[in-house]
């Protein structure tokens, strides 16, 4: 393997950057690739690297992250202050593999061999506890701690491309905030060679598919935004194309079919209970009725104009009988 290592300022080279990011798989896409990420699937990734659809912008959520960095890094001077810290201001990219990391820090400490990879998450309390420990934890134990997967792949990545800087070992710096604390947590992370071979594996077929314009299987329940950035337009074709044969999607159908029923159902117990309620109120703006409190005030809303589009519209009829 051999590692190019890039100077970079994430901030004043953001376009370069993104660049560098587009013609790899990066240690935050590894997580998806490798199917284990919360928050992209696979067919996400796919539909970048094959250039099917443009980089999202910076989300708020992104952008918490990097505000809450410095923070993270004085944190860790705090509760680690023999270790030297700083931004590693690097991108590394192995070009064979085409497999890329931006590392948060970089990490010195006189009691263990090499540099360390330090990657930063801000959580809150509440997703800290629900996805950062084993199922069954009920109380705080430290030793106890379990990263998402998908952290612990992006961190083996970034210290795996990282070895040519003399990196031997990694952590996740957890800083985790609630509305009246924070809290720094710092857990190992393995760097599991089997675990790297599997995701230089999935790396490997990852690219084969975009070369070979192989979509990947798509998730459900996950990826409506996706196939529908994948496929915005429609051909001509007078004849419509015969889906009798795919019985994963006519149970599919059926499914949505009786969930439509309940649906409509449950409307209209919803639209009766808020009629009831109005009709209750008369001029009155608020109501009371137990603990449930009721409002029905008046709302200016601003006029505004929708600019043109021309977005596919999903229709799907009943069948007769049903």
């Amino acid at each position: 393997m051999t590692t190019e290592v890039i100077p970079i300022d994430v901030d004043r080279d953001r376009e370069q950057w993104l660049a560098l990011r587009t013609r790899d798989i990066t240690a935050s896409d590894i997580g998806a690739v490798c199917g284990v990420d919360t928050y992209r699937t696979p067919l996400d990734v796919w539909a970048a690297k094959s250039g099917k659809i443009k980089p999202g912008s910076e989300t708020n959520l992104m952008r918490r992250g990097k505000w809450f960095e410095p923070a993270a890094l004085r944190a860790i001077a705090d509760e680690r202050p023999g270790w030297k810290v700083r931004q590693a201001g690097v991108y590394l990219t192995d070009p064979d593999r085409r497999m890329g990391a931006t590392p948060d820090a970089i990490a010195f400490d006189p009691d263990r061999e090499g540099v360390g990879i330090v990657q930063i998450k801000t959580v809150t309390r509440r997703a800290f506890e629900r996805n950062w420990f084993p199922e069954g934890t009920v109380y705080y134990d430290v030793d106890e701690i379990e990263p998402p997967l998908s952290y612990q792949l992006q961190t083996i990545q970034e210290a795996k491309l990282g070895e040519p800087l003399g990196v031997k070992w990694a952590v996740l710096a957890a800083l985790v905030v609630a509305e009246y604390s924070a809290d720094l947590y710092l857990p190992e992370v393995t760097l599991s060679e089997p675990a790297w071979a599997r995701m230089q594996e999935s790396a490997a077929a990852f690219w084969r598919s975009v070369e070979t314009g192989t979509v990947p299987v798509f998730d459900p329940e996950r990826d409506r935004e996706a196939i529908r950035a994948l496929y915005p337009t429609a051909i001509e074709a007078d004849e419509p194309i015969d889906l009798s044969a795919d019985t994963e999607l006519r149970d599919a159908l059926d499914a949505r079919e009786a969930a439509m029923k309940q649906i409509n159902e449950l409307t209209k117990i919803k639209s009766a209970a808020e009629t009831a309620a109005m009709a209750r109120l008369g001029e009155y703006p608020i109501g009371l009725c137990d603990a449930y409190r009721i409002s029905w005030k008046v709302q200016h809303r601003k006029g505004y104009t929708v600019p043109p589009s021309d977005p596919r519209v999903l229709r799907i009829t009943t069948p007769k009988g049903k």
